[in-house]
């Protein structure tokens, strides 16, 4: 009994020495989380008190501006180690030089932060992105837009006073589309890390920088009146043509496509019995076939959000809708997709989508409130994020659900 004993507390020790070390943990570091906040608060206090230790004050902040700038990767980033990730710590060293006068006008290293954001908005007009970034120290894209990295990209983008209000409004309509009529978020992936391999969730981030990110934007854009859905993709990318792998796509005219008409299954029907047809985008009519074959559907997907169709080709949809992709089911940003209860087909976004696998008796996806069935607002939604398969080493994931 001693040497089993023995032997597990090796085997431990072993397994958590590996995680520590990989992490980086066993000396302590500076970020540019920690560095911001410091710098914030001096420069919060040098406004009240501008007689008090001012030379010592002046000399803290430069080294901390000094420090942000050399912290800067070269593609204009910084890594963030107190959540997810190049995001995160944007938000805060653009904050920081902000802090002292330095913004996208007159500061290189604010507008190379802007730029690297920029470069990383997506075609919802959201942000999203991977905890594999904190793992790998390279961004990794989300499979799903974010609203918590939405509001971080546009609390940084206005705090270095980025001057095109047209990527920032577009973020700030994607996180008021994704607000419920209760006035909540819903918990998305997952916000926090740990020392590169710990990933937390944080459930009142959703809540917090999204209301901050919607306040600063109203006190500093005047409060317009924006629509809740974010505008097709097409108006802030045609018009920026730096980043070509954002624009998006131009299908071929979907009334020119062989498509055979899939009837709905008679459980679907009964649950669609309530849609409102007018709801739905003008459905785009196919030829049928003489005696058409029913073909299985490429993927099943549910939407996450609601969706409001812009042009023609689209289709509005609810939160909770079933489609099946009929064609470009590979494509990036939209679908070929037939809503199976109305018969109607046109394209619909893909971020707006989660992917239902085959083997997948129960689902519990970003759009399922918390109840009784599912007590633990953890975060954990992303069954591409969190799979036995990409969880690689020894990456633990804590989930911190909230406590009453």
């Amino acid at each position: 009994m001693i040497y089993l004993v023995i032997l597990l507390s090796l085997f431990y020790f072993t397994r958590f020495w590996f995680v520590f070390h990989t992490g980086n943990i066993m000396i302590e570091y500076s970020y540019p989380e920690c560095t911001t906040a410091v710098l914030l608060g001096l420069s919060t206090f040098r406004k009240y008190f501008p007689d008090y230790r001012t030379e010592e004050i002046e000399a803290t902040a430069q080294k901390a501006v000094r420090y942000i700038k050399n912290a800067q990767r070269e593609d204009g980033s910084w890594f963030g180690s107190w959540a997810i990730c190049f995001t995160y710590a944007g938000m805060f060293a653009l904050e920081s030089l902000a802090s002292v006068g330095e913004t996208y006008e007159n500061s290189d290293n604010s507008r190379r932060g802007c730029d690297f954001l920029i470069s990383k908005q997506e075609a919802d007009g959201g942000w999203g992105e991977s905890y594999k970034s904190c793992e790998t120290g390279e961004y990794h894209r989300h499979s799903n837009t974010q609203v918590v990295n939405t509001a971080w990209a546009c609390l940084a983008l206005m705090a270095a006073q980025y001057p095109h209000e047209e990527p920032i409004r577009r973020g700030i309509q994607l996180v008021m589309s994704r607000q419920q009529k209760n006035g909540e978020w819903l918990q998305e992936g997952i916000e926090g890390v740990f020392n590169k391999n710990c990933m937390i969730s944080y459930p009142n981030y959703k809540f917090a920088f999204t209301i901050y990110a919607l306040g600063r934007y109203a006190k500093r854009y005047g409060n317009p009146k924006l629509n809740r859905n974010p505008p097709s993709p097409h108006s802030w990318r045609d018009a920026h043509q730096p980043f070509p792998d954002l624009h998006r796509p131009h299908p071929p005219p979907l009334a020119t496509m062989q498509k055979a008409k899939v009837k709905p299954p008679k459980s679907l029907q009964a649950a669609r019995q309530s849609m409102v047809k007018a709801k739905i985008s003008t459905p785009i009519s196919f030829p049928t076939r003489q005696n058409p074959s029913i073909a299985p559907p490429k993927k099943v997907i549910k939407a996450l959000y609601d969706y409001d169709s812009q042009g023609q080709q689209e289709l509005s949809f609810s939160q909770g809708d079933f489609f099946h992709v009929t064609g470009r089911e590979n494509d990036k940003h939209w679908y070929e997709a037939c809503n199976p209860a109305t018969n109607s087909r046109g394209l619909v976004p893909v971020t707006y989508f989660q992917v239902l696998e085959k083997a997948q008796p129960t689902l519990i996806d970003a759009g399922q409130p918390v109840g009784p069935g599912n007590k633990s607002d953890s975060g954990f939604a992303d069954n591409d994020e969190l799979s036995e398969k990409s969880i690689d080493k020894l990456t633990i994931h804590f989930a911190l659900a909230p406590h009453s």
